[in-house]
């Protein structure tokens, strides 16, 4: 189930009403309790793996703050709960490949052999989980503000589990939501309005556009040799449109059912598929994580005015590891390759300004409808990767181009 499903619907309503009619101590209480019976419903017994983790990141992050106020060596303790993390992560994904290729082998055993995983092998969450607790060990190691010194297990536990964020983003920092939660006010009537526009919007996109779209789009995708060029080229950006309004539309009923709760999620897409480069593109494409990744891989490692060559480095990171996260396989890993390298162009060229004058004009010249297509048309390339192979795509570019 998922936040555009009714049962799970009406149930997030009926806990806003529930939260609301409790007195302010006894919120948090309900987020918690909230949270766990809807974790159970997307992971199963995965959730002892989550309270495990929550926990263990929690103390150990207090203690290593605590030494750290103390002035004394926190790296060897940090690393380890950072490896502790990552590994768990990591493993997880490197099972999924050979528990999907057998599931794709024979699908009635496999799934007898793997119980509860319904073709997704990673459980449900794990990686949101996993970049939160990230963010919550490396603030409270810092013990830069006051929220983070005095984090507890219920407001955690509330925040990591609040049902809206769970699965699929946004990615809320810690102490933007303690800090809402805190001062949460009853919604009023345009508070209300607000919400129910939100959440109408993103259940059109979802359930209406992308359904739509995806019905019609993929199975051509799938099969480029059973229609025309111009309708598979019509296919693949209807595909990637699909994408959007499907991975917005959730976000947008997850930042509504927030308005819900007194909570401002924030903003996860700022209308990507205008955008008049690929650099500018994925800056506006999961907003969140893009952030998270900026500030706990690519300035920590990679740093603030490093030569180009480092620059070049960091962004190609950060976009194969914005892909990869998804799932290791080839697709994702040509991906990363494929985004990164085209991020890692736009910003070479941006940097020949004074040497090429005359080229940037002549570009600044390009109209802005010619330039979006040309990014749409780049990311709706990898788009066909994103849903099949590196094989397959060049099936599909061979039939748009006759080849």
């Amino acid at each position: 189930m998922s936040l555009v499903s009714l049962p799970v619907f009406v149930s997030l309503v009926v806990v806003a009403g529930v939260f609301w009619a409790c007195p302010a101590r006894a919120r948090v209480w309900v987020l918690v309790l909230a949270g766990l019976a809807f974790a159970v419903t997307q992971a199963t017994v995965f959730v002892a793996l989550y309270l495990v983790l929550a926990g263990t990141t929690l103390w150990v992050s207090g203690a290593l703050g605590r030494r750290r106020e103390a002035e004394r060596p926190v790296r060897s303790g940090f690393i380890a709960m950072l490896g502790l993390l990552l590994a768990n992560l990591l493993a997880w994904k490197l099972f999924e490949i050979p528990a999907h290729t057998a599931l794709l082998a024979d699908p009635d055993h496999s799934r007898a052999a793997f119980p509860g995983y319904a073709g997704v092998f990673v459980p449900v969450g794990l990686s949101f989980l996993t970049f939160r607790l990230i963010h919550l060990l490396v603030e409270r190691t810092r013990r830069r503000s006051e929220v983070f010194a005095n984090a507890d297990a219920p407001g955690v536990l509330a925040w990591l589990l609040f049902p809206p964020l769970l699965i699929a983003g946004p990615l809320q920092r810690f102490d933007d939501f303690q800090a809402q939660l805190s001062r949460a006010a009853r919604p009023r009537l345009p508070d209300l309005n607000a919400a129910a526009l939100r959440i109408c919007s993103g259940l059109v996109k979802k359930l209406v556009v992308a359904d739509t779209l995806g019905q019609w789009a993929q199975p051509l995708l799938m099969a480029p040799e059973s229609t025309s060029p111009a309708v598979l080229l019509a296919a693949v950006y209807a595909a990637s449109f699909q994408l959007y309004m499907d991975f917005s539309g959730y976000s947008d009923v997850a930042i509504g059912l927030g308005r819900l709760f007194g909570i401002k999620v924030p903003e996860n897409f700022d209308w990507p598929i205008l955008c008049t480069n690929i650099a500018a593109f994925w800056r506006k494409w999961h907003i969140t994580l893009h952030h998270f990744f900026r500030d706990y891989v690519f300035l920590p490692l990679f740093g603030v005015g490093a030569r180009p060559f480092k620059v070049y480095l960091g962004v190609l990171t950060t976009i194969f590891l914005f892909q990869i996260w998804h799932q290791l396989s080839p697709a994702f890993l040509f991906l990363g390759l494929y985004h990164g390298l085209g991020v890692i162009g736009v910003q070479a060229f941006q940097r020949t300004r004074r040497r090429w004058p005359r080229v940037h004009k002549l570009v600044r010249k390009v109209p802005a409808p010619v330039a979006i297509a040309v990014t749409y048309t780049w990311f709706s390339i990898g788009n066909i990767v994103f849903m099949s192979s590196p094989a397959h795509m060049l099936r599909v570019l061979q039939r748009l181009l006759l080849l």
